[in-house]
């Protein structure tokens, strides 16, 4: 986006230059041709530049006003209401809730945080699976509860003796 002087400027060049817009693009280095063609319309008919670049919504107050509602009177879902109502997407509604009713939608936190399982450690029940000769149902067990310690934030170190004390515990 260009401001209003940067326009202004290359509408006065452009104008200097005989209208040509090759001559003017090369000397300032922007806009492309489409942008100072539409400059140039809208000098022509209004006589001068628009301050402000506002786009215009797709969408009239009321219309917005009717999402927001509808969004919190049925539950708080994004999804019901853009099935409902057959607009907007999900960010528009989202916008449209934190601009009308400002800290009144439901922030979700999950309880549950996901462990990625890398590469190395799926590497690592392969070759305790073929070399050390565990179930791979213990070592999904055993994993499992690492993985749950390592949720909670209680770290302890694992070893071999782990896995065959897990393996005749499953036995």
């Amino acid at each position: 986006m260009f401001s209003h002087e940067e326009r202004v400027k290359a509408i006065q060049l452009f104008l200097k230059y005989d209208c040509s817009y090759a001559a003017t693009i090369r000397k300032l280095g922007y806009p492309s041709v489409g942008a100072l063609r539409q400059w140039y319309k809208e000098y022509l008919v209004s006589g001068e530049l628009h301050q402000e670049l506002r786009k215009k919504s797709k969408y009239s107050e009321e219309q917005k006003r009717v999402a927001v509602n509808h969004y919190f009177e049925y539950g708080q879902c994004y999804a019901r209401t853009i099935r409902m109502l057959g607009y907007p997407n999900k960010g528009s509604l989202r916008q449209w809730c934190e601009e009308l009713a400002p800290g009144a939608r439901k922030l979700r936190k999950s309880a549950v945080k996901l462990i990625k399982v890398s590469r190395v450690t799926k590497k690592c029940w392969f070759w305790a699976i073929e070399n050390v000769g565990i179930r791979s149902s213990v070592l999904f067990v055993f994993f499992r509860f690492v993985f749950a310690i390592a949720f909670h934030s209680i770290r302890r170190p694992c070893n071999l003796n782990d896995f065959r004390v897990m393996d005749q515990a499953v036995q």
